[in-house]
């Protein structure tokens, strides 16, 4: 905030540095950001370098500190830890996880029913088609 309000140059290692957590203690509270703001800002929170190459470090500056506003202004009150921001990515992984799977048994069971209604189709007598069969029974009579 300082940097903006002195109105110079935003040094554009401050931005990735509280960006970045990794080096953080797991208790260490974390300043909540509105995303839609980011959003309808057009930076990226999870390619902060094509933000900055995009809009340059005072406008992504600026963005940030719009949605931090925001954020504080729709606060719900609970803090999110690094070590609660963890646990949430953690999650995320697992129940992509999940989804993957159930789209991998998903697929197999659309196979499973196109493969049935294939055999339905050709008849359990010689290898016959319903409507040959149906063809024949018809001239018969």
């Amino acid at each position: 905030r300082a940097q903006l309000k002195a109105g110079g140059d935003v040094d554009v290692a401050l931005i990735r540095e509280l960006l970045e957590f990794d080096g953080l203690a797991e208790g260490e509270v974390l300043a909540p950001v509105d995303c839609e703001v980011l959003v309808a800002a057009e930076v990226d929170a999870d390619d902060i370098d094509a933000s900055l190459r995009k809009h340059g470090a005072k406008v992504v500056a600026e963005a940030f500190l719009r949605a931090a506003d925001e954020a504080a202004l729709a606060g719900d009150g609970e803090d999110l830890t690094v070590g609660g921001l963890r646990d949430l990515a953690d999650g995320s992984s697992a129940d992509e996880d999940e989804d993957e799977l159930g789209e991998e048994e998903m697929l197999e069971e659309d196979e499973e029913e196109a493969q049935a209604a294939d055999e339905d189709e050709e008849g359990t007598d010689g290898g016959e088609a319903a409507g040959e069969r149906s063809a024949k029974r018809q001239r018969a009579e």
